[in-house]
């Protein structure tokens, strides 16, 4: 055999097993009719086919860079498999029911393939499954991914500092009330210790994101959460996505 051929059979060898699931597949097409961005089918397909010319090197970034993305699709899917205890071939059902769903799996999975976390992935899977078993959320699931663009682990953990939780019982039944909470910047620091030697630049990116209210820049400045960060903490804190929220 020549060097052409065993570099071209090498290739072919490692592209050859780079097929993307049928459950991921089935999600990831759906997601691009519904939102019409038809790019999302394409992240489906497997790299190999898009090869073309290109170097055995050049075919092994791109293999993974594509696969990535794919990737990202299945831990999704997995997350929801768990929350729901249906099986993963299964979950593309969960979006079949209305009209509705499927806007709200199209726009999940439109966030899942651009997401830089396992935190954030499973964050839109438990959003997905709140609005999969209740219709008369989907429009505030869909609403609640627009407003948390941007939003990691670390933000989240951010929030939390503003936000005081109190479980209240009574009546035989326990209530978990969120109060807003102000914090200047030594407060801030000291609340997650973790946080403080990035704690300006999550603020400054809450701020950006029109998620904290004060001045980020002044160190005896009153920092809050504005209306729309409250609410989306509200919201992370009760699918259990806020981390060690102040009491």
């Amino acid at each position: 055999m020549t060097e052409i051929a065993e570099r071209m059979s090498g290739v072919l060898a490692r592209t050859a097993g780079n097929v993307v699931s049928p459950a991921v597949t089935a999600i990831m097409q759906t997601a691009a009719v519904t939102t019409g961005h038809i790019d999302l089918a394409y992240w489906a397909t497997p790299a190999g086919a898009f090869a073309g010319s290109l170097t055995e090197e050049g075919v092994t970034l791109l293999s993974r860079a594509w696969r990535d993305r794919s990737e990202r699709v299945q831990d999704f899917l997995n997350a929801v498999a768990d929350q729901t205890e249906v099986p993963i071939d299964e979950v593309p059902l969960l979006a079949s029911e209305s009209r509705s769903s499927r806007r709200l799996l199209g726009r999940t999975v439109e966030s899942v393939v651009d997401s830089e976390s396992l935190w954030r992935i499973d964050t839109l899977a438990r959003i997905f499954v709140t609005g999969a078993r209740d219709a008369a959320r989907v429009d505030e699931m869909i609403y609640l991914i627009d407003l948390l663009s941007g939003v990691e682990a670390p933000e989240s953990r951010m929030m939390a500092i503003f936000c005081s939780v109190r479980i209240l019982e009574g009546d035989g039944q326990t209530r978990t009330h969120i109060r807003r909470m102000s914090r200047s910047i030594r407060e801030v620091s000291e609340a997650d210790p973790g946080l403080a030697n990035a704690a300006l630049p999550i603020l400054l990116k809450l701020k950006r994101l029109e998620l904290l209210e004060g001045n980020v820049t002044s160190t005896n400045g009153s920092l809050s959460l504005s209306a729309t960060g409250f609410y989306c903490a509200q919201q992370l804190h009760r699918i259990g996505r806020i981390p060690d929220v102040q009491s």
